[in-house]
């Protein structure tokens, strides 16, 4: 991957002047840039960094003054919707509307600061007319939908599509990780230029002492997040009761929690590359849902894994199926979390 990725940065960013955009979806699209930044850091370019909330936040933890920042209006979704398709379809004209106005925030900023490259992590109004804009993304098709929802879905990423002159999907050339959702069914204009850029991780596998029984990462949007946090909780406070069994807690937000956690709990709110890293090579077990952006950084560690997709969120339930015989990885679903007893097998006595 490393080697695809910088042949990719060196040939296709001569630019200086770069502006990076990531979407606030949880803090996947800002942890897979990381490697792109990390790059063109190394080649001297100048930086900004785009976007809102706590994404936003973690790459100014990460980057501090070796970047410029600017702040992006959020999307601000929630999965209250019991299904899915129909929460994200409701919130379609705040999404449309929120695409609109980063969409003048970027024409303004371009017209007051030199950019001569712009690079969006699945974010459709970062683009400029006159400068040349590359767009990140592994999903060019809806899986497990209705025709109608599919079509609709096709038309839209198309259109979006044309406002670019090249895409880049974070995934081996084979569609190893994403599967069908990264092979395009719908009429791409011919224009754009397509580049795998294998899986995007910030994280490298060392040889460290598996300390960490397991490991949670909490992510994605509100309310879903929190709901899953705390049922881990009640459910993990039992299995672990009376052992030495050690949890640690990457929980993805900056805001407080009101459950109590015992000693053998360790919490950390937005943990930097540094730590993450640590934490992933020391877990015997990883516990998080199945975005795409935690099967890329699973697939850099080599990890044990067992993964809840969020429910009614068709790519994590589509990439639970896509992946059922991997030799590593086990999912359950979020209604069935009692699995984990038998899955991680703690014994009280240890």
């Amino acid at each position: 991957m490393q080697s695809s990725l910088q042949h990719i940065i060196k040939e296709k960013c001569p630019q200086d002047n770069i502006l990076i955009a990531s979407l606030n979806w949880g803090l996947g699209h800002a942890t897979r840039c990381y490697p792109i930044i990390k790059e063109l850091l190394q080649q001297r370019k100048n930086i900004t960094l785009a976007s809102d909330g706590i994404a936003l936040e973690w790459l100014k933890n990460e980057f501090h003054d070796q970047c410029q920042y600017l702040t992006l209006p959020g999307y601000n979704i929630h999965y209250n919707h019991k299904h899915f398709s129909l929460g994200i379809l409701l919130q379609f004209p705040k999404i449309s509307a929120a695409i609109k106005e980063e969409q003048k925030i970027i024409q303004d900023y371009t017209s007051t600061n030199k950019i001569d490259l712009i690079i969006s992590d699945n974010r459709y109004g970062i683009f400029e007319n006159n400068i040349h804009s590359v767009i990140i993304t592994h999903q060019l098709q809806l899986v497990n939908s209705n025709p109608l929802q599919r079509i609709a879905f096709h038309k839209q990423v198309n259109l979006w599509l044309r406002n670019f002159q090249e895409l880049w999907i974070p995934d081996y050339n084979n569609h190893i990780l994403s599967g069908d959702l990264s092979h395009s069914k719908i009429d791409i204009n011919s224009a754009i230029k397509t580049s795998f850029l294998g899986p995007l991780s910030r994280l490298k596998k060392v040889d460290v002492e598996k300390n960490i029984d397991a490991l949670i990462i909490l992510s994605g949007p509100e309310p879903k997040r929190t709901q899953l946090e705390q049922r881990l909780f009640d459910l993990l406070i039992d299995l672990v009761k009376g052992s030495h069994k050690k949890i640690t807690v990457l929980r993805g937000t900056d805001q407080k929690t009101t459950i109590d956690y015992p000693s053998n709990f360790s919490i950390h709110h937005l943990a930097n590359k540094t730590e993450t890293q640590q934490f992933f090579n020391a877990a015997e077990w990883v516990i998080a849902r199945s975005g795409y952006s935690t099967l890329m950084d699973l697939d850099a560690i080599g990890n044990k894994a067992i993964l809840i997709p969020t429910p009614g969120q068709k790519e994590q339930e589509y990439l639970a199926t896509y992946h059922t015989n991997h030799p590593r990885w086990k999912f359950i679903q979020e209604s069935s979390l009692d699995q984990l007893r038998k899955i991680l097998n703690f014994s009280m006595e240890s």
